[in-house]
């Protein structure tokens, strides 16, 4: 399969996901269909976005890369890893106790300590700093 029967089976399964009245047989996905269309559409925008590149001779997927954080290039670096296959990333929990810790205290929407460091009470007044050096 290409990316293109990709994007129209993803369609296809929205539809089916979102409620919708669905019969598979009465979905159109042929050739000239709005969801082909779609689709053929969408792919070609995804492959102008990797390879088409601009005046600078970059691509857009080059100058997103490039402004992206070093949190996002990791994240981008360990999909590329993991071959892209979310499915599995995604369906991978986190079995240790502190993060079924913290997803109850998300699902419990209970307050945490702060890891901030307390603000300093009264002020520095800068008129009685001593300045004279002679005694010393």
């Amino acid at each position: 399969m290409g990316l293109k029967q990709d994007l129209i089976n993803a369609k296809v399964e929205a539809t089916k996901a979102s409620g919708e009245l669905f019969i598979e047989d009465q979905l159109d996905t042929s050739v000239g269909s709005q969801i082909e269309v779609e689709a053929e559409l969408t792919k070609e925008a995804i492959v102008d976005f990797l390879t088409k590149a601009d005046s600078d001779g970059m691509t857009a997927r080059e100058k997103a890369h490039k402004e992206s954080s070093t949190e996002i290039k990791l994240a981008i670096d360990y999909l590329m890893y993991k071959g892209f296959n979310l499915k599995d990333i995604i369906a991978t929990k986190a079995k240790t106790a502190s993060a079924k810790s913290l997803r109850k205290k998300i699902k419990s929407n209970a307050t945490t300590k702060s890891a901030s460091r307390p603000k300093r009470k009264g002020g520095f007044d800068i008129e009685s700093l001593d300045l004279n050096l002679s005694n010393l």
